[in-house]
């Protein structure tokens, strides 16, 4: 996400770089060398329209069948400069939802098959204020709740758009609120950033200066899904085909539950939050790459796969890897100011010998890491936008989902847009059913590992998930450990 943000900064002012040169490039003036002016990356700069095709991950969505798709958002909340106005934030909504072509999408489903539609800007901004000053604390609290509720479920993708916003004034101490919601077909982790900082820019212009410019667009949503459409039909996507049929052995043995006393679903749900201290979180992150040769997946492949294979009692770990999905894959085509959903999910295996020591344990699954085709970039055009890739709904699927977030707090200013990581109102469906038996989320915050393990009551005892927690947090210490032993 930092990266993305550098790239995006270093646009305005004409300099053109790429991700993948950020890595290449240790130092500014390393960078300033790389710097060139392409004339392939040219991106559209007015209003984008017109049907698109859906991407892999909206393609996976709509395979779930899910009962209430209106109803599957991410969301926001921030803190506002008590100067702003309305006006300004209504404007400012407009001029985002502009900006930002798949925020205007619409969908429509003609029998089993889904259309997606970007429209032009509505004449009617989806903008409200809500005053809940006068509220006592518990008070206020209730009535944000009710309205995030209610603005959850507002959503209709078959009239769009995708976006909900809505200001609330709060009694003082307490600054205005904004409480942002965008349906996940339009939106993703990385995407939020460059949201919420495009709306503070445009807020804080509008305020001051009574205009606004937005920054140069990147590759719009609709050019990327066409160029996703064209790779699907690729042969060099083909190719990849015998490595997932084959990525996981024919019989593996499935995750053990504790009940099966109902649905698998949002409804059911449980997190639990693990936070790691500072010390570890440093030397996962500094000590261990440097010492150990890896990479921080490398770190939570290796102690996932050895917690997983002692909580179940046999080798072998099969998990559905979640990744940003913005790689530099199509020549000319760029997303470091793009808003939208661009995720990859594919699956990955490894099996450890448990009389291996860590250090063997760690140049097993960094193998098995490097040895998956484009960082498994293929895997859902290949199954849902090929006539192949329905093969691969014979194979073994992975029970458990694994994402790493990275720094979610560095990625945003302090102060005015700040995300408060406060309460938004439930994002799903209660109904939606739970893709995995288990899903666990990783990122950085404020220093420290903040790890999260979801799990449905309707199939696991929490002291069930807590055990493999606990594995899980073993095997980090020892990686830790090894690191500084060498």
């Amino acid at each position: 996400i930092l990266i993305i943000q550098i790239v995006a900064r270093a646009a305005e002012k004409g300099i053109h770089l790429t991700a993948k040169q950020m890595f290449q490039a240790q130092t500014i003036y390393d960078l300033c060398l790389l710097d060139e002016h392409h004339d392939s990356f040219r991106p559209e700069q007015g209003l984008v329209t017109g049907p698109v095709p859906l991407t892999p991950i909206q393609r996976w969505f709509f395979a779930q069948d899910p009962p209430e798709p209106n109803h599957f958002n991410q969301a926001m909340a921030v803190d506002l400069d008590p100067d702003l106005t309305e006006d300004v934030v209504r404007e400012a909504t407009g001029l985002v939802l502009a900006q930002h072509d798949v925020l205007r999408a619409r969908y429509t489903r003609d029998g089993d098959e889904w259309r997606q539609y970007v429209g032009g800007v509505p004449e009617e901004v989806p903008f409200e204020r809500i005053d809940l000053r006068g509220l006592s604390r518990e008070e206020e609290a209730a009535a944000f709740l009710a309205h995030a509720e209610r603005v959850q479920r507002s959503i209709d993708l078959a009239t769009g758009p995708l976006l909900r916003v809505a200001m609330f004034d709060r009694s003082p101490p307490h600054v205005p609120g904004l409480l942002l919601v965008v349906h996940h077909l339009g939106v993703d982790a990385v995407s939020w950033p460059i949201l919420i900082e495009d709306l503070h820019d445009v807020c804080r212009s509008l305020q001051h200066k009574g205009e606004a410019k937005l920054p140069p667009k990147s590759t719009s949503f609709k050019a990327w899904a066409q160029k996703m459409e064209e790779y699907a039909r690729s042969p060099l996507l083909l190719r990849e085909l015998d490595y997932w049929m084959t990525v996981a052995p024919p019989h593996l043995e499935p995750l053990p539950v504790d009940r099966e006393s109902g649905p698998n679903d949002v409804a059911s749900a449980v997190t639990v939050h693990r936070p790691a201290g500072t010390d570890l979180t440093s030397a996962l992150l500094h000590e261990a790459p440097a010492a150990l040769g890896t990479q921080i997946m490398d770190v939570f492949m290796t102690a996932l796969a050895g917690a997983v294979q002692e909580w179940k009692g046999s080798r072998g770990l099969l998990v559905n890897v979640e990744g940003h999905g913005r790689d530099e894959v199509f020549e000319g085509a760029n997303l470091f100011a793009t808003v939208g959903w661009f995720t990859t999910l594919y699956p990955f295996y490894v099996e450890l010998d448990p009389a291996e020591g860590v250090r063997a344990h760690l140049e097993r699954t960094k193998a098995a890491l490097a040895g998956i085709p484009n960082k498994g970039f293929g895997y859902l055009p290949l199954r849902y936008m090929t006539h192949e890739g329905g093969r691969l709904a014979d194979v073994p699927q992975a029970e458990i989902a694994f994402n790493y977030f990275g720094r979610i707090d560095s990625a945003y200013a302090e102060g005015t847009f700040a995300p408060t990581f406060t309460e938004t109102g439930p994002t799903m469906s209660p109904a939606m059913p739970r893709a995995h038996l288990l899903e666990v989320n990783a990122s950085v915050a404020r220093g420290r590992l903040q790890m999260q393990w979801t799990f449905s009551r309707n199939r696991h005892d929490q002291s069930s998930v807590d055990r493999l927690a606990d594995l899980f947090d073993a095997r980090l210490a020892e990686i830790v450990s090894a690191a500084r032993s060498s």
